[in-house]
């Protein structure tokens, strides 16, 4: 089962900044040109019990800032960094730069290892 289904499911718990689901949204839309199909699986996104979208306030800005100076992260990454070490949670990517800078200040593991 891929690991978005376990998450669904109820077997996992995600955690990830609010600016994940921009950007979701916002390349959904680009790809396909389809707003609202951007729209619905944004709405679907938020809707999922197990899916935490944190909020950015200054406190997480600004860990996510320092985040970013000292690894040269970029901002976005950073927030992410920043989500999982608040919550002390591995960061689950694709992304090997993303994965290489984490590596240093979380636990890092790829879909295949989330059981």
């Amino acid at each position: 089962m891929a690991l978005m289904e376990r998450i669904v499911e109820g077997e996992h718990i995600a955690v990830m900044p609010c600016t994940i689901l921009v950007e979701v949204v916002s390349a959904i839309r680009r790809r396909t040109g389809d707003g609202n199909l951007a729209g619905r699986i944004g709405r679907d996104l938020e809707n999922i019990d197990t899916l935490y979208f944190l909020d950015v306030n200054k406190f997480r800005a600004k860990e996510a800032s320092e985040i970013a100076r000292t690894s040269g992260l970029r901002g976005m990454d950073a927030l992410v960094v920043q989500a999982a070490k608040e919550h002390g949670a591995a960061l689950v990517t694709l992304d090997t730069e993303l994965s290489a800078a984490a590596r240093t200040m979380i636990k890092v593991s790829s879909a295949e290892d989330v059981h």
